[in-house]
């Protein structure tokens, strides 16, 4: 596999993955002008890519939750894995709402996860919608976002 590289400066370069045939960790290396710049050992994490199989969600329950948080979200889907550390990161910005936080999900089997949600103070808004994506421990979106979206409500008084 190839892939050609941008030089952002002396020390950094932006390169893109090109597509694997299968998950796993494959080394790499880098070369300019003939020569190589990194040992290809795909046990070394400094010289390897890991690609996933993604995850996908196909339902979402329940739709909707209290502002106080606590709910406790079933995600169904495919491709996660019990080993992983997923978050569930909501997202959400109306009527000087804002609301960026993401919480640890229990990864029960590979179509299944489970997450509890945040509170959210709604003040003058009766409902706040929110993006849910999935996200791996460095914060980046590994499924999502998810639609319909997951909406807190006022509380019942």
């Amino acid at each position: 596999l190839q892939s050609s590289a941008t030089v952002i400066s002396d020390t950094e370069l932006h390169c893109e993955a090109p597509p694997a045939a299968s998950a796993g960790r494959y080394a790499f290396d880098v070369f300019a002008n003939g020569y190589s710049g990194v040992a290809s050992d795909a046990d070394s994490v400094f010289s390897s890519f890991t690609y996933f199989n993604p995850s996908t969600i196909s339902s979402v329950s329940p739709a909707f939750g209290s502002s106080v948080g606590g709910t406790r979200l079933l995600l169904e889907g495919d491709g996660f894995d019990v080993n992983d550390k997923v978050y569930c990161h909501f997202e959400g910005n109306s009527a000087g709402i804002s609301l960026r936080e993401s919480v640890l999900a229990d990864v029960s089997s590979s179509s299944a996860l489970t997450c509890t949600t945040p509170a959210v103070t709604l003040s003058s808004l009766p409902v706040f919608y929110t993006e849910l994506t999935l996200r791996d421990t460095a914060g980046s979106v590994i499924s999502g976002p998810l639609r319909p979206t997951f909406s807190f409500r006022r509380p019942l008084v």
